[in-house]
């Protein structure tokens, strides 16, 4: 779970507006992250293009 730190003030620099704030996220967080994507990535590399295709087709259809 993300621990919220502090944030990140997008300003305009003309008007001193304030656009956004961000939550700034913590380094080992992003490294959690890095790791699931790798991970997954793996088992999706030995999945067969096949079966690739055919879940990203009942995802497409699930989004639409």
């Amino acid at each position: 779970m993300a621990v919220k730190t502090h944030t990140l003030r997008s300003v305009n620099p003309y008007t001193e507006q304030e656009i956004e704030v961000f939550d700034v996220t913590p380094p080992a967080d992003i490294e959690r992250a890095l790791d699931a994507a790798a991970h997954a990535e793996r088992g999706w590399s030995e999945t067969r293009v096949g079966e690739r295709a055919a879940l990203l087709r009942n995802l497409g259809g699930v989004l639409r």
